[in-house]
């Protein structure tokens, strides 16, 4: 009973294998493209701007009149 159990669950781990192989790739690549397709339309309007945070980046914009009284600043978080 207990080979049994082992072969199946080793059949299992066997066909999911090249699923999860296939899936992570797919799913980075498809982030990859996507993430610039979004990003090109904010480079162009000007509201692209990338700023270090040490292992990433953040994309902040800043709105309203930098000498008025009120600031906003906006982290997206979109960087490329």
């Amino acid at each position: 009973m207990k080979k049994s159990v082992r072969k199946m669950i080793t059949g299992a781990v066997i066909a999911l294998l090249p699923v999860v192989i296939l899936f992570v790739p797919g799913t980075l690549i498809f982030h990859l493209i996507k993430s610039s397709k979004e990003a090109a339309p904010l480079k162009e309007k000007g509201y692209y701007n990338p700023v270090s945070a040490g292992d990433c980046c953040l994309n902040v914009a800043k709105l309203g009149n930098e000498k008025g009284e009120h600031t906003i600043i906006a982290m997206a978080g979109l960087c490329s």
